[in-house]
């Protein structure tokens, strides 16, 4: 037998209805549902692509919003928490997407400072295991 329940209005689903730019707790330099919805966005897109490659039914992706991902990626995953510092040791290169015509300037170096858990230091530099992959300092053209 089937019973009516009553729907909570969750912590997430008030975060659906916020504003772009509300305040809320993110690991990332940028504490706002913007940045949430942003990187649910880019969760999903990776989910859909693993279950369509396991399928062999490959659909387009939306061009705008692969290029979002790379910005995502070079922005927050590679630069670093809030309070880390970064001192250029490496080559300065250039990133391109030629279906939105945007760029990133991208410098080499080391990233140190509080790890993303709190429970150390992030120490990134040229040389150590895979788990620490290289810092950039991004400059974001579009």
């Amino acid at each position: 037998m089937l019973q009516k329940r009553s729907v909570t209005f969750t912590p997430t689903a008030k975060a659906v209805a916020a504003a772009d730019h509300t305040a809320v707790w993110t690991w990332s330099s940028d504490p706002t549902v913007d940045f949430v919805r942003r990187r649910v966005a880019h969760e999903c897109l990776i989910h859909r692509l693993d279950a369509q490659l396991t399928a062999q039914a490959l659909t387009p992706i939306d061009a705008d919003l692969a290029t979002d991902g790379v910005d995502e990626v070079v922005t927050y995953f590679f630069s670093g928490t809030a309070q880390s510092r970064f001192r250029p040791t490496g080559p300065i290169g250039a990133l391109c997407s030629l279906d939105t015509a945007t760029a990133w300037v991208i410098e080499l170096g080391q990233v140190t400072g509080p790890s993303r858990d709190g429970r150390g230091d992030d120490d990134r530099r040229p040389g150590l295991p895979p788990r620490h992959p290289r810092g950039a300092d991004v400059h974001h053209q579009r």
